[in-house]
């Protein structure tokens, strides 16, 4: 039984599901000296009767997934105005962190109370090869110089990511939104097509500030889990300075997604699967191994498996490094590797930089600058109802933009086209193809029709006449 193609807005079948050919074939054989009178146009009836046959009992099932599709899509349509909203919000938020931060860094006081020293020296820095810790001496390198060099770095990421690579995040938003609606509702999609959903993300800040929010999520959902069974919380390391634990945060993220991300799944995912080698070629696929490594099975499995031993081995860190986390920690931080490992692969480097940023810099300046406020500890100042807030906001978009993704590749099925026997093909399926028939009721094709005589253009008319 040859399979059946669908309409682009999976409406109407445009062919029959019995392998006929399309109602278009009538007409042409009339074209070409048919049985109607001479000298006339005539052309035989289109086949009404293969397309009004009741459908085979692969169609059923392919129209079932097209009305799930849309349904997805109008849903998506639905959730894209709460979630750009909130991603404007936490973006906004994460933009006030940056003068938050240098004021917690650079006042005169300390959470809990004390002077800071910002001429400190540090000694050394501590750094990641390939996932390992590794001090690196710093004679004469203070802390606020240090902290102002991230605090630089970090900026600059961030500036580029709200604008590019190809677009803007606001454009991007605005983008988004404008798929809810009646667009939404009628054609059940977003601008790659009927039943796609939003389009995807193609901006690095849209994608970080989503992926920070289902991280929360993931993060509150384990910790639930671990509260629940009896298990011990995720404490952070206690004792110490609290301006340098608030350094060595802030400087996670940029050395962790280098020496985790980079070193154990951009150079190796390179190695395996680039085809050719140049130092151009590296440095691309190290910033974006998704756009600029070749895709298949072999590339998506080798990632994949890369992805998950790094997050074991990034969770197993947090326990066992040096000034080490409680052991409620390992699952944390494990999910968190799966988290900011697919979004070096998918994203690239600057939305893993970004959303380890987020999770670490972003937060701990609101806890650091609300301890200032109440004259209490970091520690308590996570208790304080501001950060419970954030905490409800932070959770409540990763589960908007989670259900975002669910329902884009629900919708992204609908224009999957069913094989012979209603099966899909494999687990991808095939894109359905354009239709060979012509659109129902327009005019037959002339039989034997002289090509139409060429324009005369004035001005050539001069000239040859």
């Amino acid at each position: 039984m040859a399979a059946k193609d669908s309409a682009p807005d999976g409406s109407e079948p445009l062919g029959d599901c019995t392998g006929a050919p399309p109602a278009a074939a009538a007409p042409d054989a009339a074209a070409h000296g048919g049985s109607g009178p001479a000298g006339t146009d005539a052309v035989a009836p289109p086949a009404a009767a293969a397309t009004d046959a009741p459908p085979s009992c692969g169609s059923s099932r392919g129209g079932s997934r097209s009305g799930s599709g849309r349904a997805a899509a109008r849903a998506a349509g639905i959730l894209a105005v709460p979630h750009s909203a909130m991603v404007s919000v936490i973006f906004g938020m994460m933009a006030l962190s940056f003068p938050l931060g240098a004021y917690v860094v650079f006042s005169p006081f300390a959470p809990g109370g004390g002077m800071v020293d910002h001429g400190y020296p540090l000694g050394s820095l501590g750094l990641f090869a390939a996932g390992l810790g590794v001090e690196v001496p710093a004679a004469g390198l203070r802390l606020g110089d240090a902290f102002t060099a991230l605090w630089c770095a970090y900026a600059a990421i961030f500036a580029v990511s709200a604008l590019g690579p190809c677009r803007g995040l606001y454009a991007e938003l605005s983008s988004a939104m404008g798929h809810a609606g009646a667009r939404t509702a009628a054609a059940g999609g977003g601008a790659g097509g009927p039943g796609e959903g939003p389009p995807v993300s193609e901006n690095y800040m849209h994608a970080a500030v989503r992926w920070f929010a289902i991280l929360v999520l993931a993060s509150a959902a384990i910790a639930a889990v671990q509260s629940h069974a009896g298990l011990p919380a995720a404490e952070p390391p206690a004792g110490g300075d609290e301006m340098l634990r608030f350094f060595e945060v802030a400087k996670a993220p940029l050395v962790e997604e280098i020496g985790f991300r980079v070193a154990l799944i951009g150079v190796p995912l390179f190695l395996a699967c680039a085809g050719g080698a140049s130092v151009r070629s590296l440095a691309r696929a190290l910033w974006h191994p998704h756009r600029h490594l070749p895709r298949g099975p072999r590339t998506r499995r080798t990632a994949a498996a890369l992805v998950a031993g790094t997050a074991v081995f990034f969770g197993v860190a947090h326990v066992l490094s040096g000034e080490p986390w409680g052991a409620g920690k390992l699952a944390q931080a494990t999910a968190s590797g799966v988290i900011l490992g697919w979004v070096y692969y998918r994203h690239g480097l600057a939305p893993a930089i970004l959303v380890h940023w987020a999770a670490n810099y972003f937060v701990f300046s609101y806890a650091y600058y609300a301890a200032l406020a109440t004259s209490t500890t970091a520690a308590a100042a996570f208790d304080h109802p501001m950060l419970r807030t954030l905490e409800g906001v932070f959770v409540a978009a990763g589960a908007i933009a989670l259900a975002l993704i669910i329902l884009g590749r629900v919708a992204a099925r609908r224009r999957r086209v069913p094989r012979a026997g209603g099966g899909m093909g494999g687990a991808r399926g095939r894109l359905a193809p354009p239709s060979l028939a012509p659109p129902a009721g327009s005019p037959p094709p002339l039989a034997d029709a002289p090509p139409p005589p060429p324009p005369e253009w004035p001005g050539l008319a001069r000239a040859s006449g």
